[in-house]
């Protein structure tokens, strides 16, 4: 793994899997306040989905995400460092799409202290059984695909987006809990390689907890709701000025 966006030494909120939807609206408001709310941090990073579905241009111009666009733009203006990292329902989001509320669009990045850093991540390519999902996921990143689905009309767009949340709804449903399950190797190798001892994700909106061979410590974010505070990389090894 290269060109990691390395942001260590920062106080960092990290929230996984809101899902915010323009067909939940108080969903929206409510996250749209916590970010107000926000103090004492430098960055905020969201692991993945932000959006139930990411339809591309024209999604921030829907009404129920105004709050929200304005609550991220007031943070970047705040002098906040702003960061979505791609998740499956969100891959489409490209870093054009996040310019105007000052944020950077990533697939991963380092946070935490000098001394022990901290790889974050959707946690989607960690699931190597899902062999259908895996395909589907390397195809959603093809640059040719991806500038085909983004310059659709917007409302074939609106369609594609219900129909593959349906679908995907449906699929999930289905799959057995094994193939779905986070592939401890793939995790190992991907922190081995940026020099991690730990790593942040979210996907499974479950939390937990664990220790992967190697010393190698897994924390699995749980999907955000309305009430739930917002996660904080703790920098133990920074001295506060």
């Amino acid at each position: 793994m290269t060109d990691l966006l390395d942001i260590r030494g920062k106080r960092i909120a990290v929230v996984a899997d809101p899902h915010l939807s323009f067909l939940s609206p108080e969903e929206v408001a409510a996250f749209s306040v916590q970010l107000k709310q926000l103090e004492g941090v430098d960055a905020f990073v969201c692991l993945g989905d932000l959006f139930d579905f990411w339809l591309g241009p024209g999604n921030w111009d829907l009404p129920p995400f105004q709050p929200l666009k304005l609550a991220f733009t007031s943070l970047s203006q705040a002098g906040v460092q702003v960061l979505f990292v791609r998740g499956n329902r969100d891959v489409l989001l490209e870093p054009r799409d996040v310019e105007c509320v000052g944020g950077v669009v990533l697939d991963a990045l380092i946070g935490g202290s000098h001394s022990s850093p901290v790889l974050l991540s959707h946690g989607d390519e960690y699931c190597l059984a899902d062999i259908p999902y895996q395909r589907l996921r390397k195809n959603f990143r093809r640059p040719w695909l991806r500038a085909i689905l983004r310059t659709l009309p917007w409302r074939l767009r609106f369609w594609l987006g219900c129909r593959m949340r349906k679908l995907s709804t449906s699929a999930i449903a289905r799959k057995p809990m094994e193939s779905m399950a986070i592939n401890d190797d793939a995790v190992r190798e991907a922190c081995e390689a940026a020099s991690c001892q730990s790593a942040w994700i979210g996907h499974l909106h479950l939390a937990a907890t664990r220790t992967l061979h190697g010393g190698i410590s897994l924390k699995i974010l749980p999907a955000w709701e309305p009430g739930t505070p917002f996660e904080t990389l703790e920098l133990e090894s920074v001295t506060p000025s």
